[in-house]
């Protein structure tokens, strides 16, 4: 069983590389020091109760706007109902994607040590090869998912381990 999730999460981790060789994006995210940004208007690298309330203010009326498809300023029960199946169906869709991602994944790990070698990525991933000898850590000509994982929080900015 652990053998099993071990081999799920290095996949998901390595999914991003994928997405990105494929020319996706990973997703939204924001990094923490994009909504204190945002946040503080007056950039005195403080957020004031105001500051916070207009951030907040400006993300309802972006979802308000989102969520009011004939733009007449009022949003009704079909029109919320719509949106949610929209983003029903995108979460669907993202949920679908990295299935897919992780089943290719798992057909380039022919060895099933659970990590990635450069053969075994070969060209099917551009950007994790291009990226490989930065990636391996222990210099061990493998990626393991902890590699790719320390590779995937340093170029979003965020602390390793997320």
């Amino acid at each position: 069983m652990k053998k099993s999730l071990a081999v799920l999460a290095l996949f998901a981790v390595a999914g991003v590389a994928l997405a990105q060789s494929a020319g996706e994006s990973p997703g939204p995210r924001r990094a923490h020091g994009d909504l204190f940004a945002e946040r503080d208007g007056n950039k005195d690298g403080r957020i004031s109760l105001a500051e916070w309330q207009q951030g907040e203010q400006a993300r309802q009326k972006a979802m308000f706007e989102r969520i009011d498809a004939d733009r007449d300023g009022l949003v009704t029960r079909e029109e919320i109902q719509k949106q949610r199946g929209q983003r029903h169906e995108r979460m669907r869709a993202q949920r679908d994607q990295r299935r897919d991602r992780m089943e290719k994944l798992r057909e380039l790990d022919k060895d099933g040590d659970h990590a990635l070698s450069r053969t075994e990525i070969g060209d099917r991933l551009p950007k994790l090869a291009e990226n490989f000898e930065r990636l391996d850590g222990n210099r061990d000509g493998k990626l393991t998912r902890e590699e790719i994982r320390a590779g995937r929080s340093k170029m979003r900015g965020e602390p390793a381990g997320k």
